[in-house]
C-alpha cells in the first residue's frame, strides 16, 4: 500500500509507531503545508533508510500524481475538512488528525462527501489502544461491570509553549475538539448508547493566549440512559512528573472500572482488583491497514464512529459558547 502524507502537525507518531511493523506499506511522497513543510516525515524516511521522498509543493498535486492507498492528513486545522474531502474524492483511504473538521458546517461537508464515495476515514484517536485504555475498554466491552450508567473522563496537559494557531478559534476549532475528543472517544466506547445531548462551560483565554481555552467541562446524556462527563484542561503544572493526566472512570450495574497514572483498577462484588495490561499488537494507523488489506466491515464502523466523536467535540464546543444545552 502507498502513503501518501500530508502537513507536519499533531500525531504523526501513530503512522511512524506503527509503519516498520507494516510491510506491505511504504511512504510514497510527503507534501507541505503553506510554509511548513513535512520535516517529520522527511526525518522518519531517513530514521528508517527510506529512499529520499519525492516532497510536493501542495497535497492535491501530490495526490494526483502519486494516487496512493492512504493519504494521511496532518495539515492546519482550518484547511484539515478540505484536505480530507480531495483525497475521498479520488476514492483515497484517510488517516487524519483529529479533529477531522472544526465546525459542524465543515462535518456534514464531509459526511457527504463520505457517503457520495462511500469513503474510509480514520481519526488520529490512538490512546484507546494504549494498554490502559485498552485494557479497561475490552472488559467494559465483555461485561465485567455489567450495564454502565456513568462514565467520567479527564484529559489535563500542561500547556506548555504553542505556536500562535493555538491562540485563534479559526485556526484552532476550540480545546473541546482539540484535547477533549480523546475523552470523547472513550465515552463512545464504553457501549453505553449514542450521544444524545451535551452541556457545556469553559474557561476562555489567558493574557497572551488570545482565545485558547484552558478549561472545560462536558456533560453527555447518551441513549442508554447513562451520563457522561469530561474535564479538559490546560492546567497541569509545568513541575508534574507526565506531560497529561489521561483517566477514565465506569460505572456499571455489577461494579466500576478505574484508568488511572497508567493503572487499571476492577471494583466488583468479588473485591478489588488490579487487571494485567493489554495493549495490542497495532495502533490505529495499522488498524486502519489491516481492516483495508480484509476489505473489514470495521471499515464503515470506525469512519461512522470518527464522524460521531467529531460531531459530539463539536457540539460541545458549541454548547460552551452558546452557555446553553445542546441536542447531538
Amino acid at each position: 500500500m502507498k502513503i501518501a502524507v500530508i502537513g507536519n502537525r499533531g500525531h504523526l507518531n501513530y503512522l511512524f509507531e506503527d509503519l516498520p511493523k507494516l510491510p506491505d506499506c511504504q511512504l510514497a511522497a510527503a507534501a507541505a503545508t503553506g510554509s511548513e513543510r513535512p520535516d517529520w516525515t522527511i526525518k522518519e524516511a531517513a530514521a528508517m533508510n527510506h529512499a529520499p521522498l519525492p516532497v510536493f509543493d501542495n497535497y492535491q498535486q501530490m495526490l494526483d500524481t502519486v494516487k496512493p492507498d492512504i493519504a494521511v492528513v496532518s495539515g492546519p486545522f482550518e484547511d484539515r475538512c478540505a484536505m480530507c474531502c480531495y483525497a475521498l474524492e479520488r476514492n483515497i483511504a484517510v488517516f487524519a488528525e483529529k479533529p477531522v473538521a472544526i465546525t459542524l458546517q465543515e462535518l456534514a461537508a464531509l459526511e457527504q462527501c463520505i457517503k457520495q464515495h462511500n469513503g474510509v476515514l480514520y481519526g488520529m484517536m490512538g490512546i484507546r489502544f494504549e494498554a490502559p485504555f485498552y485494557t479497561a475498554l475490552k472488559l467494559i466491552n465483555s461485561g465485567a461491570i455489567g450495564a454502565v450508567k456513568l462514565i467520567y473522563t479527564r484529559k489535563s496537559y500542561k500547556i506548555g509553549n504553542r505556536p500562535e494557531y493555538f491562540f485563534h478559534r479559526q485556526t484552532y476549532g476550540g480545546t473541546i475538539p482539540w484535547v477533549g475528543i480523546h475523552a470523547v472517544d472513550w465515552i463512545a466506547r464504553c457501549n453505553a448508547g449514542s450521544f444524545q445531548s451535551v452541556r457545556a462551560i469553559q474557561h476562555i483565554g489567558e493574557k497572551g493566549r488570545g482565545t485558547l481555552e484552558t478549561a472545560a467541562h462536558c456533560i453527555f446524556s447518551l441513549s442508554g440512559g447513562a451520563i457522561a462527563s469530561a474535564d479538559i484542561d490546560y492546567m497541569r503544572p509545568a513541575g508534574a512528573a507526565t506531560h497529561g493526566d489521561d483517566r477514565l472512570r465506569a460505572v456499571g450495574e455489577k461494579g466500576v472500572i478505574e484508568v488511572a497514572k497508567g493503572q487499571v483498577e476492577l471494583i466488583t462484588t468479588e473485591g478489588t482488583t488490579t487487571p494485567e495490561l493489554e495493549a495490542p499488537p497495532l495502533g490505529c494507523f495499522g488498524q486502519m491497514v489491516v481492516d483495508l488489506q480484509n476489505n473489514s466491515p470495521a471499515l464503515q464502523a470506525e469512519t461512522q464512529q470518527t464522524l460521531q466523536v467529531t460531531r459530539a467535540a463539536l457540539t460541545a464546543q458549541l454548547s460552551a459558547d452558546k452557555n446553553c444545552e445542546l441536542t447531538i
